[in-house]
């Protein structure tokens, strides 16, 4: 059986990696490669009705 502080590591860990995502650093990208702000709107449109 694990200990208290292991599980409690384990637990924020997984917390942490429940909250990364890429939605926020996709549009940064899609600026990088020149799209326009029109573009980068349609694309953050599809996204969120999908």
């Amino acid at each position: 059986m694990f200990n208290i502080k292991k599980q409690i590591s384990r637990l924020y860990s997984s917390a942490v990696f429940a909250q990364l995502s890429l939605s926020g650093a996709w549009v940064a990208i899609l600026a990088a490669r020149g799209f326009s702000l029109a573009q980068i709107g349609f694309a953050e449109t599809v996204f969120h009705i999908v």
